[in-house]
């Protein structure tokens, strides 16, 4: 067997290897798969572990549900977020470096109350940004001056969303909201001797209402589904980013105490592609005041995965998360810590750190 059709071979078993052993599959003719590595933004959300659909009054309500920011708490409201995450996916046979380290800005938003109920907002996210570097596996190409040069395949998956948001307390008690977002996904594939990159963009949809009954606070928000699709020149496929239609349902409790809020939530996802993703996921946790202007946050949520028709694959997750919110005057400050390790065997790395700046004008 020549050289050059041994490197045929090998980029061959690399992308078998990428698009059936740790991505996400589909059913659908001559797809690949995109992996599912979703970042987790909303400071103030997952330091009381992602569970939001009934919350308000913060600009990150328009990624869980957009009702919430029909209670803002000022006539002008403006955040910008930042975030680092570290990602390590282990399998029986090789770990897959998944590195998106430091995002500039991972959500920004701001919103406007023209009368009091009533408010429109705008944003900016990146719901997925990372690269796979699969150091464990090496190709070999032949340069033009037939000498030999080795290369190990990366793999990266980027998005972009621009929002609008509109909310409205019908009632006291009732508040209705929905949102239409615009995203871009971007893939790049770059090994020895193949390279391919493909982008799509789409239209996402959401609603959302928040009902409040003698001071428990519940949310119920649904999205519509999303689907990036792009033809890969270098191969005979294509590559399908879904996100799918999902419904969020949470509630939040009185104080306790004066002083602690629980809140609990579900959110199912109903893909369309036969992913190793459950479609049930949990999140819950709290916010305990030490004063007005400083709260504690602690939770969980899961990220379930079912690999049973694979060789080997990442294993379920229990993050816990904890952080903080500080109010100085106008400004506040709220920061979260996500950690997918502590309660995982044999499995290394998913840490999230978010860090918020927001600016209130009353």
């Amino acid at each position: 067997m020549n050289r050059m059709a041994i490197i045929r071979f090998g980029v061959a078993c690399y992308l078998t290897l990428t698009a059936s052993a740790f991505a996400r599959q589909s059913t659908g003719e001559n797809t690949l798969a995109w992996q599912y590595h979703p970042n987790r933004a909303g400071a103030e959300a997952y330091m009381q572990g992602g569970a939001y659909s009934a919350a308000t009054g913060n600009l990150t309500s328009m990624l869980f549900n957009p009702a919430g920011l029909a209670q803002m708490p000022g006539r002008f409201s403006f955040m910008l977020e930042t975030g680092w995450a570290s990602r390590t996916d282990l399998f029986r046979f090789f770990n897959i470096d998944i590195t998106t380290g430091f995002q500039p800005v991972q959500f920004a938003g701001l919103a406007f109350q023209p009368q009091r109920g009533f408010s429109l907002g705008a944003f900016f996210t990146q719901p997925t940004n990372y690269e796979v570097d699969l150091r464990e596996i090496r190709t070999t190409a032949l340069t033009t001056t037939a000498a030999h040069a080795a290369d190990e395949p990366q793999q990266q998956r980027n998005e972009i969303a621009i929002g609008v948001a509109g909310a409205t307390a019908v009632t006291p008690q009732l508040y209705f909201g929905g949102s239409v977002e615009w995203r871009r996904a971007h893939m790049r594939n770059d090994i020895a001797q193949a390279f391919v990159e493909g982008e799509d963009a789409g239209l996402r949809f959401s609603l959302g209402v928040i009902a409040l009954v003698q001071q428990w606070q519940f949310g119920v928000s649904a999205q519509s589904r999303y689907e990036a699709a792009s033809a890969l020149p270098a191969v005979s496929s294509r590559f399908v980013r879904e996100e799918p239609a999902a419904i969020r349902l949470g509630l939040t409790t009185p104080a306790i105490l004066q002083r602690l809020h629980l809140s609990a939530e579900t959110e199912y996802k109903n893909f369309d592609a036969d992913v190793p993703i459950k479609k049930w996921q949990f999140y819950g946790g709290g916010k305990l005041a030490l004063s007005p202007d400083m709260q504690l946050g602690f939770g969980a949520f899961t990220f379930l995965k079912d690999y049973s028709a694979f060789i080997d694959g990442p294993e379920s997750e229990i993050f816990l998360t904890t952080g903080a919110t500080i109010r100085l005057s106008s400004f506040h400050i709220s920061a979260s810590y996500l950690d997918g390790d502590l309660l995982n065997k044999n499995f290394a790395g998913q840490r999230f750190l978010n860090l918020a700046l927001g600016y209130t004008i009353p």
